[in-house]
């Protein structure tokens, strides 16, 4: 999501955002069957990664001029915090650690985590443990809700945007600001065919207002139907309609994406139709 990019070149890890080289390790590390890397994370001034060989992954830490370190096993790497620690994962218990730069450990966050998000232009996570959904930036932990009081089942979908966070399952989606305050809410359309999702895409403004998508009538077979766009403002308990397109479903690993442009919603599917829906008015209005 920040642009990080790696390869293996003749045994050496290269890591870059963008279009810049900024790190090359030291040690030798093998792209074949059974070994690879699991995940590189980078600072301003350091990098991070989790490099597997059969099932077990070993966590690495570098300043960006000097070699990498080993530095824990079973756990891969999250994110950066604005204060230069970082956050790592170990799968086995579901654990979130945050370490040092130097990778030595300061504090374990959270047991049980079912799920996270990981803002990296914020340098913050939020992450659902034993029901309750809370969000950590680099100093203390937010308990933000429990979702039983935002009448949402225990394993959500988390995203964050910057001043918000949507959380959102099969039946409900909730919007919440950083310091667990409920913004708005609404139900989720019901599926008619077997491959048929709400939310979808998914698109927040600066003030709040929640895009996202909803599909009817997508069996994953080549089938026709539809892909409706929702608006959730601010202080709603309900998402209305703003823009519906007729869709011949591509038959796998179909999607769509939305984007705010001033007051219009961009809107794009991966079947080739677009549409940009003005959200000023009742209906909505598209080009």
């Amino acid at each position: 999501m920040d642009l990080t990019w790696y390869r293996i070149e003749r045994g050496h890890l290269l890591v870059g955002r963008r279009h810049e080289f900024l790190w090359r390790s030291q040690g030798r590390f093998a792209d074949v069957r059974g070994e690879g890397v699991g995940a590189v994370v980078l600072s301003r001034t350091r990098v991070a990664f989790s490099f597997f060989a059969g099932k077990t992954q070993t966590l690495y830490v570098a300043p960006l001029a000097r070699a990498e370190r080993p530095i824990a096993r079973g756990e891969t790497p999250l994110g950066w915090t604005q204060n230069g620690s970082l956050l790592t994962l170990s799968i086995r218990g579901g654990v979130i650690r945050m370490r040092a730069a130097s990778g030595l450990l300061e504090r374990t966050l959270a047991h049980g985590i079912y799920n996270f998000a990981f803002d990296h232009a914020a340098g913050t996570i939020v992450y659902v443990a034993h029901g309750t959904l809370a969000r950590f930036d680099g100093r203390r932990v937010r308990m933000l809700a429990r979702l039983a009081e935002l009448r949402l089942g225990e394993r959500p979908t988390l995203t964050p945007f910057g001043g918000t966070v949507v959380v959102s399952d099969r039946h409900r989606l909730a919007v919440l600001r950083v310091d667990g305050a409920l913004l708005s809410s609404t139900l989720l359309p019901r599926p008619r065919g077997r491959a048929d999702w709400a939310p979808g895409a998914l698109a927040a403004d600066r003030n709040g207002n929640v895009a996202f998508t909803a599909t009817e009538g997508n069996t994953a077979y080549g089938s026709r139907g539809s892909e409706t766009v929702y608006l959730l403002t601010a202080g709603a308990r309900a998402a209305r309609a703003i823009y519906r397109e007729r869709v011949d479903f591509a038959v796998c690993e179909r999607a769509a994406t939305l984007a705010w442009h001033g007051d219009w919603v961009l809107y794009s599917a991966g079947e080739g139709y677009a549409a940009a829906i003005d959200t000023r008015g009742p209906a909505g209005r598209s080009t």
